[in-house]
């Protein structure tokens, strides 16, 4: 597809259609069905973040990229001579074509079980004639294209669904009815790979999030204290005293708790008792040892006193 560069300035979009001969519309395609199409074109120098920008910025251009009722797009890049740059964007719905999407699209997954995410008619809902179908109702699930026995079910957005369990690749076949009878059918395929860990299962957009629950935490109970003995009250002393290796706790997990350390402090008084106590008395001081010794010189009197006596007795019996 080609445009004429010197059309619009850089930069600049149009969403008015072009000559007939410059270009082809979707729904004039030889097969095609030019029932719900619209087309996005942007031409310039620009990056792809600075188009998208651009194109949402625009009411119209907007209306055609966040539309329901369009199922299908085709994005289309050309650059010219001069650099400039060409966007188109084509979007449709084509009737009784209604995509499905194993797990959102994934390539693969590692486990059987999976959600298949449905599209509906929201072009046409009330679908045309016999050949086209209006929005569903039910739908029926098969991983045979014969459907079997399958049953047919409400339509729902998200449907959780069991392949195979042999690796490799599965298709999943639905058929989807309407009101009035009529129906379509659709297909999706993935690669079961055993052993790619645990899958994510898509959730439905409708439906919101579960509250998460914080699991109750218990509370570690702290050792009890230390019995009290007969010494003299104890007081807490500042941290800087050693702590005692810590105790490991119950679960959930082991907590280290140093218990208070304590340490007995000096006596206020010395105080000498001549009763029984169950407190030992602190040893004397030096001054209180030499207070209480006698002096020397009244010793040597005592003994000399001694002596003169025991000779004056001595000769007292003699003479006598």
């Amino acid at each position: 597809m080609t445009w004429p560069p010197t059309a619009w300035p850089p930069t600049q979009a149009r969403m008015v259609p072009p000559p007939p001969s410059a270009f082809w519309r979707p729904g004039m395609l030889p097969g095609g069905n030019g029932k719900v199409v619209g087309e996005n074109f942007w031409t310039g120098f620009g990056s792809p973040e600075e188009v998208l920008e651009w194109f949402l910025s625009d009411p119209p251009h907007r209306a055609n990229i966040l539309s329901e009722r369009y199922r299908e797009i085709g994005i289309g890049f050309a650059r010219d001579s001069e650099g400039r740059i060409y966007y188109v964007l084509d979007f449709g719905a084509r009737p009784n074509v209604l995509p499905i999407f194993i797990n959102d699209g994934a390539a693969t997954t590692a486990s059987p079980q999976v959600a298949i995410r449905l599209t509906n008619e929201e072009a046409y809902p009330q679908g045309e004639g016999s050949a086209y179908m209006g929005r569903a109702v039910e739908i029926r699930i098969s991983n045979t294209p014969d459907f079997g026995n399958a049953a047919w079910q409400l339509w729902e957005p998200l449907i959780p669904w069991t392949l195979p369990s042999e690796p490799g690749e599965h298709w999943v076949y639905i058929q989807f009815r309407d009101a009035a009878g009529r129906v379509a059918g659709s297909a999706d395929s993935i690669l079961l790979v055993p052993g790619l860990g645990t899958p994510t299962m898509p959730a439905a957009t409708s439906a919101a999030p579960p509250t998460p629950t914080a699991a109750p935490v218990p509370t570690p109970a702290l050792p009890p204290a230390p019995s009290p003995t007969s010494g003299p009250t104890v007081l807490p002393t500042p941290v800087s005293a050693p702590s005692p290796a810590p105790t490991a706790l119950p679960s959930p997990a082991a907590l280290p708790v140093s218990p208070t350390p304590f340490s007995i402090p000096t006596p206020f008084a010395t105080v000498r008792t001549f009763f029984p106590t169950w407190t030992p008395l602190p040893p004397l001081t030096a001054e209180e040892e030499r207070e209480a010794r006698p002096p020397l010189g009244l010793l040597f009197a005592l003994q000399g006193l001694a002596v003169l006596l025991g000779v004056y007795l001595a000769l007292r019996r003699r003479s006598a």
